[in-house]
């Protein structure tokens, strides 16, 4: 019978290993899929601030072409006043 018993007790040790491993696997995923899905939210807003960024130096930029068009073809420095410069 004691051998039994040791033959059950190392298999009741080797059960509660596994457990323990398979749980601290699980927790192990569990966080890498929670921080992936944080990242990917991250790279997402990321890409869109970006987006607008670039979206508003365009405008700044198609701001500068229109006012040295304006500056360089359009006004003289006879029709810009004393007081202006």
């Amino acid at each position: 019978m004691e051998m039994t018993t040791d033959r059950t007790d190392t298999f009741k040790n080797v059960t509660a290993m596994q457990e323990r491993a398979i749980r601290d696997l699980y927790t192990k995923l569990h966080l890498m899929f929670n921080a992936e899905a944080e990242n990917h939210d991250r790279l997402l807003l990321t890409i869109r601030r970006m987006q607008r960024y670039i979206a508003n130096l365009r405008h700044i930029d198609a701001l500068r072409q229109c006012t040295e068009l304006l500056l360089c073809r359009f006004l003289t420095p006879q029709l810009v006043s004393k007081s202006t410069s």
